[in-house]
Protein backbone atom coordinates (compact mmCIF):
# COMPACT_ATOMS: atom_id res chain seq x y z
CA UNK A 1 0.00 0.00 0.00
CA UNK A 2 2.65 2.68 -0.59
CA UNK A 3 4.31 4.36 2.16
CA UNK A 4 1.21 3.37 4.15
CA UNK A 5 1.21 0.32 6.59
CA UNK A 6 -1.46 -1.86 8.44
CA UNK A 7 -1.10 -4.82 10.23
CA UNK A 8 -4.17 -6.97 10.11
CA UNK A 9 -5.03 -10.00 12.51
CA UNK A 10 -6.91 -12.51 10.83
CA UNK A 11 -8.96 -15.21 12.77
CA UNK A 12 -10.38 -18.41 11.42
CA UNK A 13 -11.64 -21.44 13.29
CA UNK A 14 -9.80 -24.96 13.48
CA UNK A 15 -13.32 -27.33 12.63
CA UNK A 16 -13.35 -26.41 9.49
CA UNK A 17 -11.84 -28.96 7.24
CA UNK A 18 -8.24 -27.40 6.36
CA UNK A 19 -8.98 -27.77 2.18
CA UNK A 20 -11.85 -25.47 2.75
CA UNK A 21 -10.15 -23.21 5.25
CA UNK A 22 -6.97 -22.40 3.70
CA UNK A 23 -8.71 -21.33 -0.08
CA UNK A 24 -9.39 -17.70 -0.65
CA UNK A 25 -12.79 -18.35 -2.68
CA UNK A 26 -14.39 -19.60 0.73
CA UNK A 27 -13.72 -16.42 2.75
CA UNK A 28 -13.36 -18.73 6.07
CA UNK A 29 -10.72 -15.95 7.45
CA UNK A 30 -12.60 -13.08 9.28
CA UNK A 31 -10.39 -9.84 9.76
CA UNK A 32 -10.88 -8.84 13.51
CA UNK A 33 -8.29 -6.12 14.35
CA UNK A 34 -5.70 -3.71 12.59
CA UNK A 35 -2.96 -3.29 14.81
CA UNK A 36 -1.27 -0.25 15.37
CA UNK A 37 2.14 1.08 14.05
CA UNK A 38 3.38 3.94 16.35
CA UNK A 39 6.20 6.61 15.94
CA UNK A 40 7.68 7.04 19.30
CA UNK A 41 8.86 10.41 20.64
CA UNK A 42 11.20 8.82 23.83
CA UNK A 43 14.94 7.53 23.28
CA UNK A 44 15.68 5.62 20.15
CA UNK A 45 17.16 2.49 22.26
CA UNK A 46 13.40 2.17 23.36
CA UNK A 47 11.32 1.84 19.98
CA UNK A 48 12.12 -1.53 19.46
CA UNK A 49 10.90 -2.59 23.03
CA UNK A 50 8.07 -0.30 23.17
CA UNK A 51 6.62 -1.64 20.12
CA UNK A 52 6.84 -5.08 20.94
CA UNK A 53 5.32 -4.69 24.10
CA UNK A 54 2.77 -2.28 22.29
CA UNK A 55 1.60 -4.93 19.86
CA UNK A 56 1.21 -7.24 23.31
CA UNK A 57 -1.25 -4.78 24.68
CA UNK A 58 -3.30 -4.78 21.84
CA UNK A 59 -3.65 -8.31 21.46
CA UNK A 60 -4.25 -8.69 24.94
CA UNK A 61 -7.47 -6.54 24.46
CA UNK A 62 -8.31 -8.33 21.56
CA UNK A 63 -8.49 -11.56 22.47
CA UNK A 64 -9.60 -11.00 26.04
CA UNK A 65 -12.87 -12.44 25.33
CA UNK A 66 -11.21 -15.80 25.03
CA UNK A 67 -10.20 -15.99 28.57
CA UNK A 68 -13.66 -16.81 29.99
CA UNK A 69 -15.08 -18.50 26.77
CA UNK A 70 -11.41 -20.57 27.33
CA UNK A 71 -11.87 -21.22 31.09
CA UNK A 72 -16.14 -21.00 31.54
CA UNK A 73 -17.12 -22.14 28.49
CA UNK A 74 -19.91 -20.57 25.59
CA UNK A 75 -22.76 -22.04 24.01
CA UNK A 76 -22.94 -22.23 20.44
CA UNK A 77 -25.05 -23.61 17.75
CA UNK A 78 -24.02 -26.43 15.55
CA UNK A 79 -24.50 -27.17 12.26
CA UNK A 80 -27.32 -29.23 12.66
CA UNK A 81 -29.07 -26.27 15.48
CA UNK A 82 -28.10 -28.08 18.61
CA UNK A 83 -26.69 -26.04 21.31
CA UNK A 84 -23.44 -27.37 22.42
CA UNK A 85 -21.08 -26.03 25.43
CA UNK A 86 -17.69 -24.98 23.77
CA UNK A 87 -14.62 -23.91 25.26
CA UNK A 88 -12.71 -22.04 22.23
CA UNK A 89 -9.21 -21.67 22.72
CA UNK A 90 -5.72 -20.25 20.35
CA UNK A 91 -4.89 -23.53 18.90
CA UNK A 92 -2.24 -22.09 15.88
CA UNK A 93 -0.54 -18.81 15.41
CA UNK A 94 0.68 -18.24 11.36
CA UNK A 95 3.66 -16.46 11.62
CA UNK A 96 7.57 -15.61 10.10
CA UNK A 97 10.69 -15.98 12.58
CA UNK A 98 10.23 -12.43 13.52
CA UNK A 99 7.01 -12.11 14.58
CA UNK A 100 7.19 -15.61 16.16
CA UNK A 101 9.80 -14.29 18.25
CA UNK A 102 8.08 -11.24 18.77
CA UNK A 103 4.88 -13.56 20.34
CA UNK A 104 7.17 -15.92 21.91
CA UNK A 105 9.31 -13.04 23.42
CA UNK A 106 12.23 -14.69 22.24
CA UNK A 107 15.78 -12.63 21.93
CA UNK A 108 17.13 -11.95 18.38
CA UNK A 109 19.29 -15.08 17.43
CA UNK A 110 17.49 -17.19 19.71
CA UNK A 111 14.55 -20.06 19.13
CA UNK A 112 11.30 -19.09 19.15
CA UNK A 113 10.23 -22.98 19.61
CA UNK A 114 12.82 -24.26 21.54
CA UNK A 115 15.18 -23.29 24.67
CA UNK A 116 18.34 -22.96 22.26
CA UNK A 117 20.56 -19.88 22.45
CA UNK A 118 22.03 -18.81 19.74
CA UNK A 119 25.10 -21.76 20.11
CA UNK A 120 22.84 -24.23 20.07
CA UNK A 121 20.57 -23.55 16.78
CA UNK A 122 22.75 -25.77 14.35
CA UNK A 123 22.37 -28.39 17.58
CA UNK A 124 22.03 -31.95 15.89
CA UNK A 125 19.61 -33.35 18.38
CA UNK A 126 16.20 -31.49 19.37
CA UNK A 127 16.30 -29.14 22.77
CA UNK A 128 13.97 -29.27 25.43
CA UNK A 129 10.39 -26.99 23.94
CA UNK A 130 10.33 -22.95 25.20
CA UNK A 131 7.04 -23.97 27.28
CA UNK A 132 4.62 -21.25 28.56
CA UNK A 133 6.32 -21.73 32.34
CA UNK A 134 9.71 -21.47 31.08
CA UNK A 135 9.08 -18.12 29.28
CA UNK A 136 7.14 -16.47 32.47
CA UNK A 137 9.81 -17.81 34.89
CA UNK A 138 12.59 -16.21 32.55
CA UNK A 139 10.19 -12.67 32.66
CA UNK A 140 9.75 -13.30 36.77
CA UNK A 141 13.33 -13.39 36.64
CA UNK A 142 14.11 -10.47 35.08
CA UNK A 143 11.47 -8.64 36.87
CA UNK A 144 13.14 -9.29 40.13
CA UNK A 145 16.91 -7.81 38.85
CA UNK A 146 15.10 -4.52 37.13
CA UNK A 147 11.89 -2.58 36.98
CA UNK A 148 10.07 -3.03 33.82
CA UNK A 149 9.75 0.66 33.73
CA UNK A 150 13.08 1.50 32.93
CA UNK A 151 13.32 0.05 29.78
CA UNK A 152 16.45 0.03 28.72
CA UNK A 153 17.75 -1.58 31.77
CA UNK A 154 15.31 -3.64 32.04
CA UNK A 155 15.55 -4.73 28.22
CA UNK A 156 19.42 -5.49 28.97
CA UNK A 157 18.52 -8.25 31.85
CA UNK A 158 15.38 -9.62 29.62
CA UNK A 159 18.18 -9.93 26.88
CA UNK A 160 20.91 -11.85 29.49
CA UNK A 161 17.65 -14.59 29.95
CA UNK A 162 16.97 -14.88 26.70
CA UNK A 163 14.03 -13.03 26.08
CA UNK A 164 12.63 -9.75 24.69
CA UNK A 165 11.96 -6.59 27.01
CA UNK A 166 7.91 -7.27 27.41
CA UNK A 167 7.01 -8.23 30.91
CA UNK A 168 3.05 -8.74 30.14
CA UNK A 169 3.01 -11.47 27.13
CA UNK A 170 -0.58 -11.05 25.72
CA UNK A 171 -1.10 -14.97 26.49
CA UNK A 172 -0.47 -14.93 30.03
CA UNK A 173 -4.41 -15.69 30.91
CA UNK A 174 -5.33 -17.32 28.10
CA UNK A 175 -6.25 -21.31 28.53
CA UNK A 176 -4.21 -23.99 27.54
CA UNK A 177 -1.89 -21.43 25.58
CA UNK A 178 1.21 -23.69 24.75
CA UNK A 179 3.86 -21.71 22.97
CA UNK A 180 5.66 -24.15 21.55
CA UNK A 181 2.61 -25.50 19.75
CA UNK A 182 1.16 -23.00 18.56
CA UNK A 183 3.76 -21.04 16.81
CA UNK A 184 3.43 -23.52 13.93
CA UNK A 185 6.78 -24.18 11.71
CA UNK A 186 6.52 -22.29 8.61
CA UNK A 187 6.62 -23.81 4.82
CA UNK A 188 7.12 -20.47 3.39
CA UNK A 189 9.70 -18.32 5.07
CA UNK A 190 11.03 -22.03 7.71
CA UNK A 191 11.77 -24.22 4.64
CA UNK A 192 11.11 -22.25 0.96
CA UNK A 193 13.11 -19.16 2.61
CA UNK A 194 15.93 -21.29 3.98
CA UNK A 195 16.40 -22.88 0.42
CA UNK A 196 16.49 -19.77 -1.90
CA UNK A 197 18.97 -17.85 0.96
CA UNK A 198 20.77 -20.58 1.88
CA UNK A 199 20.88 -24.11 -0.10
CA UNK A 200 20.66 -22.44 -3.17
CA UNK A 201 23.80 -19.81 -2.42
CA UNK A 202 25.82 -22.97 -1.58
CA UNK A 203 24.77 -24.78 -4.75
CA UNK A 204 25.45 -21.64 -7.09
CA UNK A 205 29.02 -20.92 -5.61
CA UNK A 206 29.82 -24.66 -6.02
CA UNK A 207 28.34 -24.75 -9.38
CA UNK A 208 28.91 -21.44 -10.74
CA UNK A 209 26.74 -18.99 -11.60
CA UNK A 210 27.18 -18.79 -15.33
CA UNK A 211 27.73 -23.17 -15.35
CA UNK A 212 24.19 -23.22 -13.37
CA UNK A 213 22.18 -20.96 -15.98
CA UNK A 214 23.74 -22.79 -19.10
CA UNK A 215 22.55 -26.05 -17.57
CA UNK A 216 19.22 -25.05 -16.63
CA UNK A 217 18.74 -23.05 -19.83
CA UNK A 218 19.26 -26.53 -21.51
CA UNK A 219 16.57 -28.37 -19.40
CA UNK A 220 14.10 -29.70 -22.10
CA UNK A 221 10.49 -28.37 -21.50
CA UNK A 222 8.60 -30.71 -19.54
CA UNK A 223 4.44 -31.13 -19.20
CA UNK A 224 3.98 -29.91 -15.54
CA UNK A 225 7.33 -28.32 -14.57
CA UNK A 226 8.07 -24.46 -15.42
CA UNK A 227 10.74 -24.16 -17.98
CA UNK A 228 13.90 -21.78 -16.83
CA UNK A 229 14.80 -20.86 -20.51
CA UNK A 230 16.61 -17.72 -19.20
CA UNK A 231 18.33 -19.43 -16.31
CA UNK A 232 18.08 -17.73 -12.75
CA UNK A 233 20.30 -15.16 -13.19
CA UNK A 234 18.82 -11.47 -13.22
CA UNK A 235 15.61 -13.04 -11.80
CA UNK A 236 14.20 -9.93 -9.29
CA UNK A 237 11.29 -11.19 -8.80
CA UNK A 238 10.93 -14.43 -6.94
CA UNK A 239 7.61 -16.34 -5.25
CA UNK A 240 7.23 -19.28 -3.58
CA UNK A 241 6.18 -21.13 -7.10
CA UNK A 242 9.65 -20.36 -8.60
CA UNK A 243 11.47 -21.60 -5.54
CA UNK A 244 9.10 -25.10 -5.92
CA UNK A 245 9.99 -25.70 -9.53
CA UNK A 246 13.59 -25.11 -8.74
CA UNK A 247 13.81 -27.64 -6.12
CA UNK A 248 12.23 -30.54 -8.82
CA UNK A 249 14.68 -30.22 -11.03
CA UNK A 250 18.32 -28.62 -9.05
CA UNK A 251 19.56 -31.89 -8.04
CA UNK A 252 19.70 -33.51 -11.38
CA UNK A 253 21.02 -30.49 -13.06
CA UNK A 254 23.52 -29.73 -11.11
CA UNK A 255 25.12 -33.33 -10.67
CA UNK A 256 28.31 -34.48 -12.18
CA UNK A 257 29.51 -30.90 -11.73
CA UNK A 258 33.02 -30.77 -10.86
CA UNK A 259 32.35 -29.34 -7.25
CA UNK A 260 28.99 -31.56 -6.53
CA UNK A 261 31.13 -34.10 -5.16
CA UNK A 262 29.61 -37.42 -3.20
CA UNK A 263 29.26 -35.38 -0.29
CA UNK A 264 27.70 -32.42 -1.53
CA UNK A 265 24.79 -34.56 -3.15
CA UNK A 266 23.94 -36.67 -0.08
CA UNK A 267 23.49 -33.61 1.50
CA UNK A 268 21.68 -32.05 -0.69
CA UNK A 269 19.22 -34.94 -1.58
CA UNK A 270 19.02 -35.45 2.37
CA UNK A 271 17.53 -31.86 2.72
CA UNK A 272 15.24 -32.02 -0.71
CA UNK A 273 13.90 -35.35 0.79
CA UNK A 274 12.54 -34.06 4.30
CA UNK A 275 11.77 -30.21 2.19
CA UNK A 276 9.31 -32.95 0.05
CA UNK A 277 8.25 -34.89 2.82
CA UNK A 278 7.16 -31.64 5.09
CA UNK A 279 4.86 -30.71 2.68
CA UNK A 280 2.76 -33.86 2.52
CA UNK A 281 -0.74 -33.36 3.18
CA UNK A 282 -1.38 -36.64 4.64
CA UNK A 283 0.88 -38.60 7.24
CA UNK A 284 1.75 -41.98 8.15
CA UNK A 285 4.14 -43.86 10.44
CA UNK A 286 5.89 -44.43 7.85
CA UNK A 287 6.36 -41.34 6.14
CA UNK A 288 7.62 -39.41 9.37
CA UNK A 289 10.19 -41.87 10.01
CA UNK A 290 11.37 -40.95 6.40
CA UNK A 291 11.43 -37.24 7.50
CA UNK A 292 13.17 -38.08 10.86
CA UNK A 293 15.75 -40.27 8.90
CA UNK A 294 16.10 -37.49 6.02
CA UNK A 295 16.42 -34.61 8.95
CA UNK A 296 19.50 -36.87 11.04
CA UNK A 297 20.95 -37.34 7.34
CA UNK A 298 21.03 -33.88 6.29
CA UNK A 299 22.53 -32.92 10.36
CA UNK A 300 25.24 -35.64 9.23
CA UNK A 301 26.57 -34.37 6.19
CA UNK A 302 26.05 -30.71 6.17
CA UNK A 303 29.93 -29.95 7.21
CA UNK A 304 30.79 -30.69 3.69
CA UNK A 305 29.17 -27.62 2.71
CA UNK A 306 31.92 -25.47 5.10
CA UNK A 307 34.56 -27.83 3.95
CA UNK A 308 34.08 -27.03 0.29
CA UNK A 309 33.95 -23.20 1.46
CA UNK A 310 30.19 -22.67 0.01
CA UNK A 311 28.85 -21.95 3.56
CA UNK A 312 29.89 -18.12 3.60
CA UNK A 313 29.04 -14.58 4.20
CA UNK A 314 31.07 -11.15 3.53
CA UNK A 315 33.72 -11.80 5.38
CA UNK A 316 34.90 -15.41 3.89
CA UNK A 317 33.74 -18.85 4.98
CA UNK A 318 31.29 -19.27 8.08
CA UNK A 319 32.23 -22.35 9.77
CA UNK A 320 28.75 -22.83 11.56
CA UNK A 321 25.22 -23.32 10.79
CA UNK A 322 23.91 -21.40 13.64
CA UNK A 323 20.64 -20.51 12.50
CA UNK A 324 17.26 -20.10 13.90
CA UNK A 325 15.42 -22.26 11.08
CA UNK A 326 17.93 -24.84 11.55
CA UNK A 327 17.05 -25.41 14.52
CA UNK A 328 12.91 -25.51 13.71
CA UNK A 329 13.80 -27.99 11.80
CA UNK A 330 13.46 -30.78 14.53
CA UNK A 331 9.91 -29.51 15.50
CA UNK A 332 8.32 -30.16 12.11
CA UNK A 333 7.79 -33.67 13.03
CA UNK A 334 6.59 -33.58 16.52
CA UNK A 335 4.10 -30.65 15.49
CA UNK A 336 2.37 -32.80 12.50
CA UNK A 337 1.71 -35.56 15.77
CA UNK A 338 0.43 -32.92 17.63
CA UNK A 339 -1.43 -30.56 15.48
CA UNK A 340 -1.61 -32.11 11.49
CA UNK A 341 0.73 -32.05 8.42
CA UNK A 342 2.19 -28.85 8.02
CA UNK A 343 1.03 -26.96 4.78
CA UNK A 344 -1.89 -26.27 6.45
CA UNK A 345 -0.23 -23.85 8.86
CA UNK A 346 1.75 -22.03 6.14
CA UNK A 347 1.52 -18.18 6.09
CA UNK A 348 0.84 -18.22 2.53
CA UNK A 349 -2.22 -19.12 3.66
CA UNK A 350 -2.58 -15.35 5.30
CA UNK A 351 -0.54 -13.65 2.88
CA UNK A 352 -2.86 -14.22 0.51
CA UNK A 353 -5.68 -12.79 2.36
CA UNK A 354 -3.75 -9.59 2.48
CA UNK A 355 -5.57 -8.87 -1.00
CA UNK A 356 -8.63 -9.00 0.47
CA UNK A 357 -8.19 -7.90 3.67
CA UNK A 358 -5.92 -4.79 3.35
CA UNK A 359 -4.90 -4.21 -0.25
CA UNK A 360 -8.62 -3.71 -1.88
CA UNK A 361 -10.34 -1.87 1.02
CA UNK A 362 -7.48 0.74 0.98
CA UNK A 363 -7.57 1.22 -2.30
CA UNK A 364 -11.39 1.82 -2.26
CA UNK A 365 -10.78 4.82 0.65
CA UNK A 366 -9.43 8.12 -0.63
CA UNK A 367 -6.05 7.15 1.22
CA UNK A 368 -6.69 9.88 4.13
CA UNK A 369 -7.66 8.43 7.99
CA UNK A 370 -7.33 4.83 5.73
CA UNK A 371 -7.86 2.27 8.62
CA UNK A 372 -11.42 3.51 9.87
CA UNK A 373 -12.66 3.93 6.25
CA UNK A 374 -11.38 0.31 5.62
CA UNK A 375 -13.06 -1.47 8.37
CA UNK A 376 -16.06 0.49 7.51
CA UNK A 377 -15.78 -1.17 3.85
CA UNK A 378 -14.81 -4.42 4.97
CA UNK A 379 -17.99 -4.50 7.25
CA UNK A 380 -20.45 -3.58 4.91
CA UNK A 381 -19.09 -6.34 2.41
CA UNK A 382 -19.49 -8.83 5.11
CA UNK A 383 -22.95 -7.71 5.50
CA UNK A 384 -24.31 -7.79 1.54
CA UNK A 385 -22.20 -11.32 1.52
CA UNK A 386 -24.16 -12.34 4.77
CA UNK A 387 -27.57 -11.12 3.06
CA UNK A 388 -26.42 -12.86 -0.35
CA UNK A 389 -26.26 -15.90 1.59
CA UNK A 390 -29.17 -15.99 3.90
CA UNK A 391 -31.62 -15.03 0.46
CA UNK A 392 -30.13 -17.78 -1.58
CA UNK A 393 -30.45 -20.26 1.33
CA UNK A 394 -34.23 -19.07 1.61
CA UNK A 395 -35.09 -19.28 -1.88
CA UNK A 396 -37.48 -21.69 -2.15
CA UNK A 397 -39.53 -23.16 -5.12
CA UNK A 398 -43.02 -21.95 -4.87
CA UNK A 399 -45.61 -25.89 -5.50
CA UNK A 400 -47.54 -25.36 -8.27
CA UNK A 401 -50.97 -25.64 -5.92
CA UNK A 402 -49.77 -23.37 -3.78
CA UNK A 403 -49.54 -20.86 -6.84
CA UNK A 404 -52.99 -20.84 -7.59
CA UNK A 405 -54.00 -20.85 -4.18
CA UNK A 406 -52.08 -17.54 -3.21
CA UNK A 407 -53.27 -16.00 -6.72
CA UNK A 408 -56.84 -17.08 -6.81
CA UNK A 409 -58.37 -13.68 -5.60
CA UNK A 410 -56.39 -11.85 -8.87
CA UNK A 411 -58.16 -12.98 -12.52
CA UNK A 412 -57.25 -15.55 -14.73
CA UNK A 413 -54.80 -13.85 -17.09
CA UNK A 414 -52.59 -12.97 -13.82
CA UNK A 415 -52.84 -16.61 -12.83
CA UNK A 416 -51.99 -17.87 -16.20
CA UNK A 417 -48.72 -15.35 -16.38
CA UNK A 418 -47.80 -16.32 -12.97
CA UNK A 419 -47.81 -20.37 -13.92
CA UNK A 420 -46.16 -19.51 -17.20
CA UNK A 421 -43.65 -18.02 -15.13
CA UNK A 422 -43.18 -20.44 -12.82
CA UNK A 423 -43.47 -23.24 -15.48
CA UNK A 424 -40.29 -20.96 -17.35
CA UNK A 425 -38.11 -21.20 -14.21
CA UNK A 426 -38.48 -24.63 -12.93
CA UNK A 427 -37.35 -25.26 -16.68
CA UNK A 428 -34.08 -23.43 -16.28
CA UNK A 429 -33.49 -25.06 -13.25
CA UNK A 430 -33.93 -28.42 -15.09
CA UNK A 431 -31.47 -27.23 -17.77
CA UNK A 432 -28.83 -25.54 -15.35
CA UNK A 433 -28.42 -28.64 -12.97
CA UNK A 434 -28.10 -30.80 -16.56
CA UNK A 435 -25.51 -28.62 -17.38
CA UNK A 436 -24.01 -28.62 -13.88
CA UNK A 437 -24.05 -32.87 -14.45
CA UNK A 438 -22.36 -32.84 -17.85
CA UNK A 439 -19.78 -30.03 -17.39
CA UNK A 440 -16.11 -31.68 -16.50
CA UNK A 441 -14.95 -31.24 -13.22
CA UNK A 442 -12.16 -29.18 -12.10
CA UNK A 443 -10.11 -31.69 -10.43
CA UNK A 444 -10.15 -33.87 -13.60
CA UNK A 445 -7.38 -30.98 -15.19
CA UNK A 446 -8.88 -31.01 -19.18
CA UNK A 447 -9.98 -28.08 -20.78
CA UNK A 448 -10.76 -27.87 -23.69
CA UNK A 449 -10.88 -24.67 -25.92
CA UNK A 450 -14.23 -22.79 -26.54
CA UNK A 451 -13.77 -21.83 -30.24
CA UNK A 452 -11.39 -24.47 -31.57
CA UNK A 453 -9.54 -23.90 -34.61
CA UNK A 454 -10.10 -27.02 -36.66
CA UNK A 455 -13.12 -28.81 -37.16
CA UNK A 456 -14.38 -31.76 -37.81
CA UNK A 457 -11.61 -34.41 -36.52
CA UNK A 458 -11.49 -37.82 -34.67
CA UNK A 459 -9.68 -39.44 -32.44
CA UNK A 460 -8.02 -41.75 -35.12
CA UNK A 461 -7.02 -38.52 -37.00
CA UNK A 462 -5.55 -36.67 -34.25
CA UNK A 463 -3.38 -39.58 -33.35
CA UNK A 464 -2.01 -39.86 -36.85
CA UNK A 465 -1.08 -36.19 -37.03
CA UNK A 466 0.22 -35.97 -33.79
CA UNK A 467 1.91 -38.83 -34.12
CA UNK A 468 0.67 -40.56 -30.88
CA UNK A 469 -0.56 -44.21 -32.42
CA UNK A 470 -1.83 -45.16 -28.72
CA UNK A 471 -4.23 -42.04 -27.86
CA UNK A 472 -7.90 -44.02 -28.66
CA UNK A 473 -6.30 -46.97 -26.42
CA UNK A 474 -5.18 -44.72 -23.65
CA UNK A 475 -8.06 -42.76 -23.55
CA UNK A 476 -9.70 -45.38 -23.02
CA UNK A 477 -8.06 -46.73 -20.42
CA UNK A 478 -7.58 -43.49 -18.61
CA UNK A 479 -11.75 -43.38 -18.59
CA UNK A 480 -12.23 -47.06 -17.26
CA UNK A 481 -9.53 -46.53 -14.45
CA UNK A 482 -11.21 -43.08 -13.12
CA UNK A 483 -12.93 -44.24 -9.52
CA UNK A 484 -14.01 -40.77 -8.68
CA UNK A 485 -16.91 -40.49 -11.29
CA UNK A 486 -19.62 -43.10 -12.08
CA UNK A 487 -19.72 -45.19 -15.13
CA UNK A 488 -22.85 -43.41 -16.27
CA UNK A 489 -20.95 -39.71 -15.69
CA UNK A 490 -18.24 -41.57 -17.75
CA UNK A 491 -20.36 -42.29 -20.71
CA UNK A 492 -21.36 -38.65 -20.28
CA UNK A 493 -17.98 -37.48 -19.86
CA UNK A 494 -17.15 -39.75 -23.51
CA UNK A 495 -20.02 -37.92 -25.32
CA UNK A 496 -18.92 -34.47 -23.94
CA UNK A 497 -15.38 -35.04 -25.21
CA UNK A 498 -15.98 -36.55 -28.73
CA UNK A 499 -18.75 -33.17 -29.14
CA UNK A 500 -15.04 -31.18 -28.67
CA UNK A 501 -12.96 -33.41 -30.99
CA UNK A 502 -15.70 -33.30 -33.49
CA UNK A 503 -15.15 -29.34 -34.15
CA UNK A 504 -11.43 -29.90 -33.91
CA UNK A 505 -8.96 -27.46 -31.08
CA UNK A 506 -5.65 -25.89 -31.71
CA UNK A 507 -4.57 -26.62 -28.56
CA UNK A 508 -5.24 -28.01 -24.49
CA UNK A 509 -4.59 -27.18 -21.45
CA UNK A 510 -3.71 -30.18 -18.85
CA UNK A 511 -3.14 -30.00 -15.45
CA UNK A 512 -1.81 -33.16 -13.31
CA UNK A 513 -3.64 -34.30 -9.71
CA UNK A 514 -1.60 -34.02 -6.69
CA UNK A 515 0.18 -36.87 -5.52
CA UNK A 516 -1.39 -36.72 -2.13
CA UNK A 517 -4.82 -35.25 -2.72
CA UNK A 518 -6.56 -36.38 -6.11
CA UNK A 519 -9.10 -33.46 -6.02
CA UNK A 520 -6.29 -30.93 -6.20
CA UNK A 521 -5.21 -29.64 -9.34
CA UNK A 522 -1.34 -29.11 -9.99
CA UNK A 523 0.52 -26.38 -12.50
CA UNK A 524 -1.48 -26.56 -15.66
CA UNK A 525 -0.06 -26.31 -18.94
CA UNK A 526 -0.92 -25.72 -22.74
CA UNK A 527 -0.13 -28.26 -25.46
CA UNK A 528 -0.37 -26.68 -29.08
CA UNK A 529 -0.84 -27.72 -32.04
CA UNK A 530 2.90 -29.78 -33.09
CA UNK A 531 4.56 -28.16 -36.39
CA UNK A 532 2.64 -29.37 -39.64
CA UNK A 533 5.08 -30.47 -42.49
CA UNK A 534 4.45 -29.04 -46.17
Amino acid sequence: MGAQTAWPLYLSIGNIDSKARNSAEHDAWLLIAYLPTVVWADDKRTHTTLNFRLIHQCLKHVLHPLIAAGNDGVKMMDSVGSIRKMYPIVAAWFADYPEQCMLAIAAKNQSPITIAGHHDLDSDVPLPPRTREWILEKVAAACSTVNPSNVIKYTKAAKREGILGVHEPFWEHLPWFQPEYVMCPDILHGLLKFWHDHILKWTTHLVGKDELNGRLRLVPPVTGFKSFSKGIQGMTHWTGREDRELQRIILPVIANASKITEGVMTCLRAFHDFLFLVQYRIHTPSTLKYLSDALADFHKTKQVFIDTGARRGKKGVITHFRIPKVAAFHFYQKHIVMMGTSPQFSTEITESAHKKMAKEPYRASNHRDYIEQMCRFLDRRERIAFMRSFLTWGRVEIPKHLLIQQTAHLSTGYQRHALEALAMKQREAKEEDLKKKRRIKPHQGIVLNKNPRQKFQTFVSLGDAYLLPDLVPALHRYLKAGTVVSPLYILEYWDLMRMHVASGWSSNSISTRSCDDSSTRQTTDTLKDAPRSS
